[in-house]
């Protein structure tokens, strides 16, 4: 946190890669494995942005999506 600055850090599971076969994980259960993996690091988010999203997981959408849900803070 000290080292990078900033204020938190999200992870993204996506829901539906475009390239890839399907997951042998579900989407529920990569967020349980989040969680657990990440239970100790308070500035850390599980953010489901894409998970809850009924499309398909494309970068460009999932920045679109960040850019109106975070207007005044800088992503990175």
């Amino acid at each position: 946190n000290q080292q990078f600055n900033f204020q938190a850090f999200h992870f993204i599971p996506c829901k539906q890669q475009v390239l890839k076969s399907q997951a042998q994980a579900t989407s529920e259960q990569r967020i349980a494995m989040l969680q657990q993996a990440l239970a100790e690091y308070k500035n850390y988010v599980i953010n489901r942005i894409e998970i809850d999203r009924e499309t398909p997981s494309y970068t460009y959408d999932t920045l679109l999506q960040l850019r109106q849900q975070f207007k005044s803070t800088s992503l990175c």
